[in-house]
């Protein structure tokens, strides 16, 4: 497959709204996204989405409420209908 067929599935999470403060790439399922190394313990407060949706849990393990979030830029995850500091975790959409 040519690379430019590849479709690229990237969420990047910051620290706080408007794209600021400590950031995160994330390419696949991600059980606990406040776990150390670089953990977000205090939560997520925006959010890039790129290629696929994703799905987003307010429990650990991909549990709890789910938002499926389309690609995009959301500079308040509020946007798409999370509460501030309510992402736990967060896998691809099927």
């Amino acid at each position: 497959m040519p690379e430019a067929d590849v479709v690229v599935s990237e969420v990047i999470i910051f620290e706080d709204k408007d794209f600021l403060k400590a950031h995160k790439h994330i390419f696949q399922r991600e059980d606990d996204i406040g776990a150390p190394p670089s953990g977000f313990a205090s939560g997520v407060s925006s959010l890039v989405v790129r290629g696929k949706p994703w799905v987003f849990f307010a429990e650990k393990d991909c549990t709890g409420p789910a938002t499926t979030v389309k690609p995009g830029a959301y500079n308040r995850v509020q946007l798409v209908g999370i509460p501030n500091d309510r992402i736990r975790s967060l896998r691809p959409a099927d």
